[in-house]
C-alpha cells in the first residue's frame, strides 16, 4: 500500500511541475485489505507551506475505505535530481503550455478535497489475481 499511495500522491505533486522528493509518507490501514478485488485510490493536494506540499490519499474496496496515507513532499531546485532532465526548462512552477499552466494553477489555488478535480487523482488498481506480481 505505501508504494501505491507514493505513486498516486506522487503523481499529483507531479502536476506541478516543480520537482519533489517524498521526506514523509504515513499509512494507516482502518480495515483489512482485500487482494481479490479492485482497489480504488484516490489522492489530493490539501495545502501548500513554502516548499513542503501536503498531500493526503485514501483506498478503497467495494465503497468501504481500507486505508489512508498523508504525504509530505519538499520541492527542490531541479539541479538536486542530478542527471535527470529538467521538464520545465529551469523556471520553478512553469509548465509545458496553457493547458499544464492552468491545471498546474487550479491545483495551487483549489485544492479542495471534497471536490473532485485537477486536485485530485484517482487510480485503480485491479484485483492481484489479474497482475502478474502482488
Amino acid at each position: 500500500m505505501a508504494a501505491a499511495f507514493d505513486d498516486v500522491t506522487g503523481f499529483v505533486v507531479g502536476r506541478l511541475r516543480e520537482p519533489a522528493f517524498t521526506g514523509e509518507l504515513t499509512v494507516r490501514f482502518v480495515a483489512p485489505v482485500p487482494v481479490d478485488r479492485a482497489l480504488v485510490l484516490r489522492a489530493r493536494l490539501e495545502s501548500r507551506e513554502h516548499r513542503k506540499l501536503l498531500t493526503t490519499a485514501e483506498t478503497t474496496a467495494a465503497g468501504t475505505v481500507v486505508a489512508r496515507c498523508r504525504a509530505i513532499y519538499i520541492t527542490a531546485a531541479p539541479s538536486v535530481f542530478a542527471g535527470a532532465p529538467d521538464p520545465s526548462g529551469g523556471k520553478v512552477g512553469a509548465a509545458h503550455g496553457p493547458a499544464d499552466r492552468a491545471l498546474a494553477e487550479a491545483v495551487r489555488r483549489d485544492p479542495d478535497p471534497s471536490r473532485s478535480g485537477p486536485g485530485v487523482a484517482s487510480c485503480v488498481r485491479p484485483p492481484c489475481s489479474t497482475r502478474r506480481k502482488c
